[in-house]
């Protein structure tokens, strides 16, 4: 825990006491930081920003990896889907046509400079969905076609 902010300490050459005055911040909270007794994910925000400018990085940048997908929801065509976790994976929930799907990450915890990286996977499985779901009634109206005696061999291979 909150490896990626000491990381940043150590890059930056500064001591806590000096990035606690330059931030204004308390020494005794980098020091509860440090000793992993307080979760940088769980400070003020605007104390986190402080830190990220004292330090010269990004916010993600100092932040734990952590559940920053739970419930966060989009859209991707006219398919609204929400994130959960599901024991500790993170699962992409969507319903088209009345049906609930879900697809599993299988990934413990997200970092948070990777959330739009997470639309873009949503877009693909649900895209990826989509195309199965055609494929099959495409399939399924070849399978009729054939039980019923008609020519599909012209249709099968186009």
């Amino acid at each position: 825990m909150n490896e990626r902010f000491m990381w940043e300490v150590a890059y930056s050459g500064k001591s806590l006491y000096q990035i606690a005055k330059e931030a204004n911040i308390p020494y005794t909270t980098l020091s509860r930081i440090r000793t992993q007794k307080t979760d940088i994910n769980h400070c003020d925000a605007f104390a986190v920003w402080k830190l990220a400018a004292v330090l010269g990085t990004d916010v993600p940048n100092i932040l734990n990896p952590g559940r920053f997908l739970d419930t966060m929801s989009g859209t991707y065509g006219n398919i609204d889907y929400t994130w959960r976790y599901d024991d500790e994976d993170a699962v992409l929930c969507f319903t088209k046509d009345g049906i609930s799907h879900e697809v599993n990450m299988r990934e413990k915890l997200c970092y948070p400079e990777r959330i739009k990286i997470y639309a873009k996977y949503a877009a693909m499985k649900i895209d990826q969905y989509l195309q199965e779901e055609e494929s099959r009634e495409k399939l399924k109206k070849l399978k009729e076609k054939y039980s019923n005696g008609e020519n599909v061999s012209s249709e099968a291979q186009g």
